[in-house]
């Protein structure tokens, strides 16, 4: 699992160096100024189609994402597809959650959000579990004609029984009255 975690944290240096690069150097602020000037003068046109208020266009961007989340939820527990499937719904909904909380009540981001977020987190416990066990069955396949299986199958064990474990406590959190995500 630490291995995972180093993995990820290796993958998103480069994003994170990009980010501040935008910020740094402006060229973010900059970018959003021009969209929102070209955006304005278009407002303006003869003949423009009149302009949807952002709290109408913030439902209908976030609804189909609630939806997705919610379907999602039902069948999360099914395989290993289906939760992530789960996982990446979470993200884009928590996504533009964050992007469009400004249109609605200050629930959606204090109390939805946070729950959102720790499925999220439950449900990538899962997923770097399965991929450590992913990754020592393939190194298996290579010590096998070494004579060194013994140690990397009691690894293999206890991930598995890990990913067992985490994979029972979400699917109780899920049908759990606090989770709140049982319906849509």
């Amino acid at each position: 699992r630490r291995h995972v975690a180093r993995e990820r944290l290796r993958a998103q240096k480069p994003l994170i160096a990009i980010d501040a690069r935008f910020l740094r150097t402006g060229r973010l602020s900059r970018r959003i100024a021009k969209l929102v000037a070209r955006v304005a003068s278009r407002c303006h046109e003869p003949g423009a189609a009149p302009v949807p208020r952002f709290g109408s266009w913030a439902a209908d961007v976030l609804s189909p994402r609630v939806d997705a989340f919610f379907a999602a939820s039902r069948e999360s527990s099914v395989s290993e597809i289906a939760l992530h499937r789960f996982r990446i719904s979470g993200k884009e909904l928590r996504y533009a959650i964050e992007l469009l909380a400004g249109a609605f009540p200050v629930e959606l981001a204090r109390d939805l959000y946070p729950v959102i977020e720790h499925a999220q987190g439950k449900t990538g416990e899962i997923t770097d579990y399965s991929a450590a066990c992913q990754r020592l069955e393939r190194r298996l396949d290579r010590l096998a004609p070494r004579g060194k299986i013994a140690a990397v199958m009691r690894l293999l064990r206890a991930e598995e029984a890990r990913l067992a474990r985490v994979t029972r406590a979400f699917a109780d959190w899920t049908k759990s009255p606090g989770s709140r995500i049982r319906s849509g």
